[in-house]
């Protein structure tokens, strides 16, 4: 009796998309919505970081090198960050009102 093969079908995937940050880089921030860190110094900071993961991606031999968004502020809110300087109010007729 033959022994059965089993046929693996092998796709080829690459990360593109979001990668944990490091705890520092979460704090650095914190450190910066607090006020404590300038923004200068956190931009620094978080392209140190990019660095390091692009060096690291290149290393698993990854075609695809990103930046893991480690700049973004979080995962789950990053797409309306920039919104949260506005105050947004409706009247009764759901006519929005921005203000700066």
């Amino acid at each position: 009796m033959a022994r059965s093969q089993k046929k693996w079908i092998l796709i080829p995937t690459e990360l593109i998309g979001s990668l944990p940050r490091a705890a520092e880089l979460v704090e650095y921030q914190r450190a910066h919505k607090d006020g404590v860190l300038s923004t200068n110094r956190l931009a620094f900071l978080q392209e140190k970081d990019i660095r390091d993961v692009l060096r690291d991606l290149a290393r698993t031999g990854s075609l695809q090198l990103t930046d893991g968004e480690l700049t973004k502020p979080s995962f789950i809110n990053y797409p309306i960050y920039d919104l949260a300087q506005y105050n947004y109010s409706f009247d009764d007729k759901n006519i929005t009102t921005i203000t700066y």
